[in-house]
């Protein structure tokens, strides 16, 4: 393999890191969306087993780290709660992107003799977004 090649294979490994990563952005958007109006959405989302006063359900809300989302919990006419929670696809796209990032990283990292030193510093951007990311979903959930 020429260096030409390992260098093409380094760039697309790069790429691919920083394209990935953006799967927790992704997410970090969506939980925030989520978390504008939550009383709202979860008045919208109620239950037909919900207990309600007036028009308005009985509703605890909550901004969640996992699943990346919204819980409502309602209190239940039967008795104890209903949880609705949101976020398990984006949770699984953050997921599967962080895996991505950390795999394609680490190989592009592998082919440290044969690459530029602005590939050997791409790597690092892309996990350092990637940390950076994740610690906004949790942040997030935590401020709420």
């Amino acid at each position: 393999m020429t260096k030409a090649t390992q260098a093409a294979q380094a760039t697309w490994l790069i790429f691919a890191s920083l394209l990935s990563q953006l799967a927790v952005w992704v997410a970090f958007v969506s939980q925030y969306g989520d978390s504008r109006e939550i009383d709202g959405a979860c008045f919208r989302s109620a239950p037909d087993t919900a207990v309600f006063i007036g028009e308005y359900p009985q509703v605890v809300t909550d901004v969640t780290f996992m699943p990346i989302g919204r819980a409502c919990v309602y209190e239940a006419t039967t008795g104890g709660t209903v949880t609705v929670q949101t976020g398990e696809a984006v949770t699984a796209l953050a997921i599967i992107g962080t895996v991505a990032c950390l795999i394609t990283a680490i190989a592009a990292w592998a082919r440290w003799t044969r690459i530029t030193p602005m590939q050997r510093l791409l790597p690092g951007v892309a996990l350092f977004f990637l940390a950076l990311g994740w610690m906004g979903i949790w942040s997030l959930a935590a401020i709420h």
